[in-house]
């Protein structure tokens, strides 16, 4: 078993808190995977991720060591959009994918549409650029270049490299 790293991480999100929510979506019973496919929107499924820590990680942050907070450990509005985002919707689109269901992978890119942008520290650099996200497609997307054309050094092969280097 890999042991749970801790260093440089707030209490809220230690892994075993994570997980410990992940127990508790899953032992709801309900079918994940038949809510995705038949969920209207994304909004529907962020209503339906309110996952709570059982009554154990309420009084404790790490396996066997009393924590300090009594508080209960839900997943905030933008764990749940994340989840959406980056499980759910990719999911979807696989499985329309593998399927051979457009309808399916439609929905996947519209729900990308409807969802505001995520917030995080590389979406922050490229607003610092000029190029700003607002929907999770445009985030999603602008993570994608940073992984597959900034990150590999290959920014004549992007428009946006090689319009930041032609001045």
């Amino acid at each position: 078993m890999i042991p749970l790293s801790y260093s440089r991480m707030r209490p809220a999100h230690f892994p075993a808190i994570r997980l410990s929510q992940l127990a508790g979506l899953l032992s709801d019973g309900t079918g994940w995977f038949t809510r995705i496919k038949d969920a209207p929107d994304p909004r529907s499924l962020m209503d339906a991720l309110v996952a709570e820590a059982s009554p154990y990680w309420r009084e404790h942050y790490i396996p066997d060591d009393a924590g300090t907070s009594l508080r209960h450990r839900r997943m905030g509005a933008g764990q749940r959009k994340g989840v959406v985002i980056n499980a759910f919707i990719p999911v979807l689109f696989a499985y329309g994918w593998l399927r051979d269901d457009i309808r399916c992978r439609e929905k996947a890119l519209d729900w990308l549409e409807l969802l505001a942008a995520e917030k995080n520290a590389m979406l922050d650099k490229w607003s610092k650029l000029g190029v700003k996200a607002v929907t999770a497609r445009d985030s999603q997307a602008l993570l994608e270049l940073k992984k597959n054309y900034c990150n590999a050094r290959r920014c004549l092969d992007c428009g946006i490299g090689r319009a930041l280097l032609s001045g």
